[in-house]
C-alpha cells in the first residue's frame, strides 16, 4: 500500500505528520494528550494580538452569545471591542456547571497604552452563580480586550464549554411589546407553545443549558408602565398529559424587578401563584395537570413611580 492511500480523507503521510506534530507539542508542554481538546471557532485568539472581535449585546433582548471551548488547562481567549469612553460594560460567562470550580471563569480587560497592554481593572471570575456579571467603565474610547482564561489550571479544564458575551448593559422598553393590549385581560390571553425536552437536573446545575434553553427557546415580552401603572400579561396554553409542566422567565440580568406568577384553571379559579420577590430566572414546576387549557397570569408586584419597564422571556416547556 503507497503512501498516498487514504484514511478519512487525507493521504497517510499528512495524517503521520499531524500525529507527529500533536506529539512534539505534548512533549513541549509537558502535559499528556487527554489534557488537550478541540479548537472552537475562534482560535487562534490565546492574545490580544490574535483576539477575535465581539458584538455587544443587549441582555435579554439580544440571545447571541459566543461558545469558547478551553482547549489546555493553560488556554486563553481573549475578545475584542469598540469601546465608548466612561460608558459601562458587562462581561457574563454561562459555564458548564456552576457545581464544578473547574468550569469557572477568569475575566480581565485591558487596553493599550503605546505598544503595552494596560488592565482596566483587576481581574475576577465568573461562573458560580448565574445572576453575576464582571462590570467595568472604558476609561477612554478605545479597543478593549478582554481576556478568560480557567479559573484552575488542572486535566479536567481541557474541553470545557462556555458562553461568552458582553452587555452594554439593560435596555427598557420604550414602547409595548407586539401582544400588547389585548394580553393585559384574561379574555385577551396570548397563547403561547409548550416545548418538549426540558431536563430539570440540567437547568439546575447548568447555565449554558439553562440559557439556551430560555434565551433560544422562549418568547421575548415586557412589562410596560408608560404612565406609572402596573401592566399585567395574560397567556393561555393547553396541556396533553400528566407530565410535569415548568414554567420559565428569565427577567435579565439587570431588571432586578419583583415578578409574580398565578396559574388559573379552566373556570378561571386561582390554583397557584409564585411567591413574590425579584429573580433572575424564575422555575415553575407543575404535575398531573392532564388535558386541560390554563391562564398564566404575569405581573409585577412593583407600584406607582417604582413600577420601571422591563424586558423578559417566557417560556413553557415539558420532558
Amino acid at each position: 500500500m503507497s503512501e498516498m492511500t487514504r484514511t478519512g480523507g487525507k493521504p497517510v503521510t499528512s495524517v503521520r505528520r499531524a500525529i507527529c506534530a500533536l506529539t512534539v507539542l505534548v512533549a513541549m508542554w509537558g502535559v499528556p494528550a487527554t489534557a488537550l481538546a478541540a479548537a472552537d471557532a475562534y482560535e487562534p485568539d490565546n492574545s490580544a494580538g490574535s483576539a477575535k472581535s465581539t458584538a455587544l449585546y443587549l441582555d435579554v433582548v439580544s440571545t447571541g452569545a459566543r461558545a469558547h471551548t478551553f482547549t489546555s488547562a493553560s488556554d486563553q481567549d481573549w475578545i475584542k471591542f469598540k469601546a465608548t469612553g466612561r460608558k459601562e460594560y458587562s462581561v457574563k460567562v454561562y459555564a458548564s456547571s456552576t457545581k464544578n470550580p473547574d468550569t469557572w471563569v477568569r475575566v480581565q480587560p485591558f487596553r493599550k497604552s503605546g505598544t503595552r497592554l494596560v488592565p482596566v481593572k483587576s481581574e475576577s471570575y465568573l461562573g458560580d452563580d448565574v445572576t453575576e456579571t464582571y462590570d467595568f467603565v472604558a476609561p477612554a474610547s478605545t479597543t478593549i480586550y478582554v481576556r478568560l482564561r480557567p479559573f484552575r489550571k488542572t486535566a479536567g479544564v481541557a474541553g470545557k464549554r462556555y458562553l461568552a458575551r458582553v452587555s452594554t448593559g439593560f435596555p427598557k422598553p420604550t414602547q409595548p411589546d407586539p401582544f400588547e393590549d389585548a394580553d393585559d385581560f384574561r379574555a385577551g390571553a396570548h397563547p403561547i407553545a409548550v416545548g418538549t425536552g426540558f431536563n430539570a437536573a440540567r437547568y439546575d446545575t447548568d447555565d449554558t443549558y439553562r440559557y439556551e434553553l430560555t434565551m433560544k427557546r422562549s418568547e421575548l415580552h415586557n412589562i410596560y408602565n408608560p404612565v406609572g401603572n402596573v401592566d399585567e400579561d395574560w397567556y393561555t396554553f393547553t396541556t396533553a398529559s400528566d407530565e410535569p409542566y415548568s414554567i420559565l422567565l428569565f427577567n435579565g440580568l439587570y431588571a432586578n424587578r419583583a415578578v409574580e406568577l398565578e396559574l388559573y384553571d379552566e373556570t378561571d379559579t386561582l390554583i397557584g401563584q409564585t411567591a413574590s420577590g425579584s429573580a433572575v430566572y424564575k422555575r415553575w414546576t407543575w404535575s398531573n395537570l392532564g388535558t386541560a387549557t390554563y391562564r398564566l397570569r404575569v405581573y409585577s408586584t412593583d407600584a406607582g413611580n417604582g413600577a420601571v419597564p422591563y424586558w423578559y422571556r417566557l417560556g413553557i416547556f415539558t420532558p
